[in-house]
């Protein structure tokens, strides 16, 4: 049975990679003091970059990842760009589609397609056009360039100067929304909002003004259908940060741990999904009868603790070894590794969000993840290193 399953998350896996842009010899980059890191010689393949710093001042003649606290891409992309970082700058041309989680985003160049950004701040410049879609989710949301497509947002303020091709739906319950002289939509503008304006009829061909819904005012299934989507996709992109940023930090600092937690996957599945169950289980009902003894309340914590650090790690092994099937690394090669992580990570998040069976394979490899901590745990106090 367990043989079954894990076969048919293999399936999955295969479908999945179907859709996702890795080549068979991609180029892994990474600073291994987690400071700056330049690329300044073009590369012919899809590239995976990761580090304090990043800058990119050569052509990457493929798709780009990146992941870094600030990145600065000053050369063109050819194929698609995703960027997880904090202060992100992109000055080159993008081929394809671009895709950023991130605190302020400012896009200077040319896209070839669509754009999806997650950030605090999301800046278009006057410089830009994007041939595609736009998709922001912001607090600030500034569009000062072009988009021959669509435009969907979800901002407080939001500032327009630029024209929109296509058609554009703005959301920013009570927070503000300005054109400046010359912004032009060509399309039907749709705005939700607290309260109707007339300055925008001059703005689209055709305007249409929707009540913003107040969750605690009118019906939460109104709402749900506006909070639900925006959760699901925020919370995947910062599981998948997240899984980013702990995982560098184990690379960096103890290279040879998920390599090894990774192969106990490989090699004993199975005794790790339910050796998983059963510490999930069994821990916290240890950890409360400790505590119902009143003089146990300190060990109990402690428990407890030790419990939340495996549950948090959990999905950080998994990711790896999901990534070890596209991308062979050695314990030694620290960007190999953080590069089949990076790719791990991305398949492992996007099992996640598949419909109806998504959660399921997700909540099973997560269990497999959490087993095979465990089993590390208990295999190295044996050998007395911890």
């Amino acid at each position: 049975m367990l043989r079954k399953i894990f076969l048919g998350l293999l399936v999955v896996l295969l479908v999945v990679l179907a859709s996702t842009p890795v080549l068979a010899s991609p180029n892994f980059m990474g600073a291994d003091d987690g400071g700056l890191l330049t690329i300044i010689n073009p590369i012919g393949d899809d590239a995976y970059v990761a580090g304090g710093e990043v800058v990119i001042d050569s052509k990457i003649l493929g798709d780009l990842f990146v992941a870094g606290g600030t990145v600065e891409i000053n050369a063109d992309v050819t194929g698609d760009l995703f960027i997880v970082g904090g202060q992100i700058s992109v000055r080159g041309s993008v081929g394809d589609d671009v895709r950023i989680g991130g605190g302020s985003v400012t896009l200077h160049g040319n896209v070839g397609d669509d754009v999806l950004v997650a950030a605090g701040t999301i800046t278009i410049a006057d410089t830009s056009v994007i041939r595609g879609d736009l998709l922001v989710g912001t607090g600030s949301f500034n569009l000062y360039g072009n988009v021959l497509g669509n435009v969907r947002a979800g901002f407080n303020e939001g500032r327009i100067r630029g024209t929109i091709g296509g058609d554009a739906d703005l959301r920013y319950s009570d927070g503000k929304l300005s054109f400046a002289d010359g912004a032009k939509i060509d399309g039907k503008l749709d705005y939700w909002a607290q309260y109707e304006s007339t300055v925008f009829d001059d703005v689209a061909k055709e305007v249409e003004y929707h009540k913003w819904v107040v969750a605690n005012t009118s019906s939460p299934w109104s709402a749900a259908a506006i909070v639900v989507p925006v959760a699901v996709w925020s919370g995947a992109l910062w599981s998948l940060v997240g899984i980013f940023l702990l995982g560098g930090l184990l690379i960096l600092l103890l290279p040879k741990y998920l390599p090894r937690v990774a192969n106990t996957i490989k090699r004993n599945y199975g005794a790790a999904l339910w050796q998983g169950i059963l510490f999930a289980v069994a821990i916290p009902l240890l950890a409360l009868l400790i505590a119902l003894t009143g003089f146990g309340i300190p060990v109990s914590i402690v428990v407890m603790l030790g419990f939340l650090i495996i549950m948090f790690l959990a999905s950080v092994p998994i990711s790896l070894t999901l990534g070890s099937y596209i991308i062979k690394y050695t314990e030694k090669d620290r960007s190999r590794q953080f590069g089949a992580l990076v790719a791990g990570a991305t398949i492992y998040i996007i099992m996640g969000l598949l419909p109806f069976v998504g959660w399921i394979i997700k909540l099973i490899l997560f269990v497999i993840g959490i087993g095979a901590i465990w089993i590390d745990i208990r295999m190295m106090i044996k050998k007395g290193i911890y």
